[in-house]
This record gives structure tokens, C-alpha cells and sequence, in this order.
């Protein structure tokens, strides 16, 4: 059989036109070709006078700014896109400070196959500041127990850590509680549906403020809201849970430096920084990673004994 000499069939050859365009430009140059040239053409009528040609004029490129400008808005989102999945690639990215880090927690529990090790400050981390997110998380973590095959191990501080913990993070407010309650009233009425949920009576009887008096009329009636809702989480974990509480005399000085979130042994893991100086909530910078090193550098920190334990 003879073979034919021919070349086999390519991809069709492109014009020098768009041989030249940037490709990313080569539909908004065509656009803007089809807009200007038949405007350009309605001033060849003679019938126009010089104001009419200038409102022509104004059309045409009004209508062309209109075209670069959803082709640039589209560029701009193709970009976000590929920025935002370049940044979710990164082993280890950083995810803001307290309290938005908690939805990447949530998010972290969920993922878990047959391991999670918590070492926090409270059960109830962020349940005021996110109560949203915070309800997901513990939603989460409950159902996790329910089968059984997840196995749990969380660290926390004990009650008079837990007490000492949150009237230091309120000691520069104290003195101008009601700026406080007015700052956090979102808080506080976020964190009276998550009470309420929870089945939960606040310590100090409701009025017209509502939410704010209820939970956090006073700094120890807040104090004591926190202590009530922790209470509640731990009463909530199920026996199969290795609950571990440290006790400490001063725990924003002598705790750990880091809380952390792991998930499946070294596949993941959401990890905060806590400062060593001042009293931290609102300085605490949160870390997803996955890499294996440094989570299991941070299991490590898990297994120390703290000198006042």
C-alpha cells in the first residue's frame, strides 16, 4: 500500500493577528474592534452636525470602557482563583488571630479518620468570641465519639486555671466594663443562642439589655458564664475521651506556648501561638499546616510535663 506523502492533519494555523495578540487580550481587542470600527462609520453621514458626532463619539468609547472593563473584572477573578488555590497549597499558611482561626479547627475535626489530640487552654475556646464557629466545633467532636472509631485525646487547663485564665484576659476591662459590654454585645447575644442550646440558665435575671446582663453583667458574671459553658463542654465528652487538666497557679505564665489541634497522627494540624507577655487572646496568631515535621514537633510539646505539674 502506497503512503501517502502528505503530513498528517495538525491543529489549524492561527492568523498573524492573533499570532501577535497577547492570548490573554486577543478577545478584548476583537471586542473593541467590533465596537469602534461601525461607530467610527456613523460619522462618515454627512447628516451629522459636529455635536452630534461628539455624542457619537462619547458612545463609543463609553462602550469600550465598558468591554475592557469586564474583561479586566474577569481577569481579576481568574487571578483571585488561582491565588486563592496557590495559598491553600502552601504546607504551612497563616489563618488570623483569635477567634477566626476556630473555623479552620472545625473544619480540621471533620477531616479526622481514626485520631484527634487536643492541647488547649479551655474546652470551650472560643465559644464566646465565635460561638458560631465554636458550635460547629463541638458539634463535630461530638459526633466523632458517637461511633467510636476516632479516638480523642484533649488537654486543658483545670477549673482554677480555667478561672484565673479568663478574669486576666478581662483585667484591663474591668474598669470600664459597660465600653466592654458595648463593644461585645454582638458576643454576648451570639453566645445567649449558644446558651440556650446548650440548655444553660445565666447567673444574673434579664431586662431590656437582654443577652448582655444575663451573661455579662458584671466581670464575674461573665467569668462564671465562661466556667458554666466549659463546665457543660467537658460534662459532654463521652468516657472513651482521654481528658487530661493541668493545674496551674499562674497559667498564662506557666502553661504552653502553643495550643494545637491534630488530626490522623501527622497529617494535619491547626496550631496558635500564645505570647509570652500580656494576656494573650487577642494576640494569638493561628497556623494550618501539614507538614509532618513540624507536627510532629508539635506532638512532642503534647508529652511534656510542664515543671508546675
Amino acid at each position: 500500500m502506497l503512503r501517502s506523502s502528505q503530513a498528517p492533519a495538525g491543529p489549524p494555523a492561527k492568523s498573524w493577528l492573533v499570532k501577535k495578540l497577547p492570548r490573554g487580550k486577543t478577545v478584548t481587542y476583537i471586542l473593541l474592534l467590533l465596537v469602534i470600527i461601525p461607530g467610527q462609520a456613523l460619522l462618515l453621514f454627512r447628516g451629522l452636525d459636529p455635536a452630534e458626532k461628539l455624542g457619537c463619539e462619547a458612545i463609543v468609547l463609553a462602550v469600550a470602557a465598558i468591554v475592557v472593563a469586564i474583561r479586566h473584572a474577569d481577569g481579576l477573578e481568574t487571578m483571585e482563583v488561582e491565588l486563592r488555590a496557590f495559598a491553600l497549597s502552601v504546607p504551612t499558611r497563616g489563618i488570623g488571630v483569635f477567634p477566626s482561626y476556630m473555623s479552620e479547627v472545625a473544619g480540621l475535626v471533620g477531616r479526622a479518620t481514626n485520631s484527634i489530640t487536643i492541647l488547649c487552654d479551655t474546652p470551650a475556646h472560643g465559644a464566646f468570641s465565635n460561638s458560631v464557629a465554636f458550635e460547629k466545633y463541638w458539634k463535630t467532636l461530638r459526633g466523632m465519639m458517637v461511633g467510636g472509631d476516632v479516638k480523642i485525646k484533649c488537654t486543658f487547663f483545670d477549673a482554677h486555671g480555667r478561672r484565673e485564665l479568663h478574669y486576666a484576659q478581662i483585667a484591663g476591662d474591668a474598669s470600664h466594663w459597660n465600653a466592654w459590654k458595648e463593644r461585645n454585645r454582638a458576643n454576648c447575644e451570639a453566645f445567649d443562642r449558644l446558651a440556650q442550646k446548650a440548655g444553660l440558665e445565666p447567673s444574673s435575671p434579664r431586662n431590656s439589655e437582654g443577652p448582655v446582663v444575663a451573661w455579662a453583667d458584671t466581670p464575674t458574671a461573665y467569668v462564671e458564664s465562661m466556667m458554666a459553658i466549659n463546665t457543660d463542654v467537658l460534662s459532654s465528652f463521652d468516657r472513651s475521651v482521654t481528658i487530661e487538666q493541668l493545674g496551674f497557679s499562674d497559667p498564662l505564665h506557666e502553661g504552653p506556648s502553643v495550643y494545637f489541634w491534630l488530626r490522623d497522627d501527622d497529617q494535619e494540624a491547626v496550631f496558635v501561638i500564645v505570647p509570652v507577655q500580656g494576656i494573650g487572646v487577642r494576640d494569638l496568631a493561628g497556623f494550618h499546616t501539614r507538614e509532618p515535621e513540624l507536627i510532629r514537633a508539635l506532638g512532642t510539646v503534647y508529652d511534656h510535663r510542664w515543671p508546675s505539674h
